[in-house]
């Protein structure tokens, strides 16, 4: 495996968390989630696709993009995936490093009202409040925004992506494949694991093949020790 920063390259991105589930302690647990929901017509017809016809079985949704209302028709009362919040602070292309210097500097009081608006902004979209909190190119890692998170998620105890995460894996170029990705689960020690991934973006179709994999399903389908979840199976 080659271990890469998110946001680095094109492929799935593996972390092994902190978080428990019901389920023995000797399975592995994996939670696929396709990040970027609600970003364009097309992410959420892929993301989509990979959930109804694929391996999928969680969503990050992105609540201030314009395609953010037929994301939620799809995932509102849906009780066979999570659907977290996507934090979302930056711009696409090369003027997010911009924005992300522009963060750093963002004052205290800032950072709380931009992480409250798009909290209260979910919940009115979707009803509740998130299943789980991540971000667009992982920025609540990155900046300040990292303790702000972790205080509201404690509260209402809800998970975070890479909180205490003991193992980060990039899979990307030969391994992006079924037979690459299946590799791959063979290799997972015990544990809850979240496999982050990318189905709605156009420049990466080739996960979504992986995703929607007949080999991947039966081998799944096999495994009396790997189990898929999602956000709402882990214990906090």
């Amino acid at each position: 495996f080659k271990i890469k920063t998110p946001g680095s390259y094109q492929g799935f991105f593996v972390s092994q968390t902190n978080y428990n589930t019901n389920m023995s302690a000797e399975k592995r647990k994996v939670i696929i989630n396709a990040d970027d929901i609600g970003k364009t017509s097309y992410a959420n017809e892929k993301i989509i696709e990979s959930i109804e016809n694929g391996v999928v079985t969680s969503t990050s949704l992105m609540v201030n993009r314009h395609a953010v209302l037929e994301a939620v028709e799809f995932a509102v009362n849906r009780e066979d995936i999570s659907v977290g919040l996507h934090l979302d602070l930056t711009h696409d292309g090369p003027l997010r490093w911009a924005k992300i210097l522009e963060i750093l500097t963002w004052s205290e009081q800032k950072i709380h009202d931009e992480f409250k608006k798009q909290v209260d902004r979910f919940e009115d979209l979707m009803g509740c409040l998130p299943d789980h909190i991540d971000s667009h190119l992982h920025i609540h890692r990155l900046t300040r925004f990292w303790p702000v998170v972790l205080e509201f998620a404690k509260i209402n105890h809800i998970p975070v992506r890479s909180v205490n995460a003991k193992l980060r894996l990039g899979i990307s170029g030969r391994l992006l494949t079924p037979k690459g990705f299946i590799g791959v689960l063979r290799l997972l020690p015990p544990g809850t694991h979240e496999i982050i991934c990318h189905p709605g973006d156009i420049k990466r179709k080739q996960e979504l093949e992986v995703l929607t994999s007949q080999e991947v399903k039966d081998f799944l389908d096999q495994q009396d020790d790997l189990d898929l979840i999602n956000w709402n199976q882990v214990e906090l």
